[in-house]
């Protein structure tokens, strides 16, 4: 049985990829980019942390309530480092497809954003790469500005699947970056691609109301 180590799991997420989309955070990056914004997800994975595919698809499908809280419009899997767990996320992918067909959203679309570039991405995962219908790939760099959905100008965007090229061309057209907040138990996720400093600013705004944050995923 495959087991795929997850750091958490959002929902609806709107701002990494077109439409309302199901995010997956992976476990564990060895890339360790500078200026990254989830370094909560850079640790090796603990054995607590890995999850049987069949019961991540179960636990993803009562977080949109059986598809009931309105059209799943993707999955995107980020983390983490999805293509150092390769063979999960090979096995992840069609389970995922499986179940947007049996929600009735089988126009959905399976994105995948990596910190390496395409030529070893597809070396580390050559099956899991052809499962995807797109890719984010690329090294964060801090000095690069952002883009909508990636964090450096220097990452590429690649559509491998045309079936959702349209898509995804009319999105970039029409949105913007953009961040959302999310307050679950207690923690606050900022999730998205947040402009440079908008962070420390975020930080103050919540010191100003008098809320205070402990730790920090962007900060060592």
């Amino acid at each position: 049985m495959t087991r795929v180590a997850v750091n958490r799991l959002h929902w609806p997420v709107t701002v990494l990829g077109p439409g309302r989309r199901v995010g997956i955070w992976f476990q564990g990056c060895s890339i360790e980019c500078p200026g990254c914004v989830s370094r909560d997800t850079w640790a090796a994975p603990g054995p607590g942390d890995y999850t049987p595919v069949g019961d991540l698809v179960a636990r993803i499908d009562a977080l949109t309530n059986g598809g009931a809280d309105g059209p799943v419009d993707g999955v995107t899997v980020t983390g983490g480092e999805p293509f150092e767990q390769a063979e999960a996320l090979e096995a992840l992918l069609p389970a995922l497809r499986e179940w947007l067909d049996s929600r009735g959203a089988s126009s959905a679309d399976l994105l995948v954003y990596t910190g390496y570039d395409e030529a070893a991405a597809r070396r580390l995962g050559p099956g899991a790469f052809a499962l995807a219908d797109a890719v984010i790939a690329g090294p964060f760099r801090v000095a690069e500005p952002p883009a909508q959905w990636w964090g450096s100008g220097n990452q590429r965007l690649i559509v491998r699947d045309e079936r959702v090229a349209d898509r995804y061309e009319a999105a970039l057209r029409s949105t913007r970056p953009e961040v959302q907040v999310s307050v679950e138990n207690g923690r606050v996720f900022i999730i998205g691609i947040p402009p440079r400093r908008a962070l420390a600013e975020f930080e103050s705004r919540l010191a100003g109301s008098g809320v205070r944050l402990g730790g920090v995923s962007w900060r060592p």
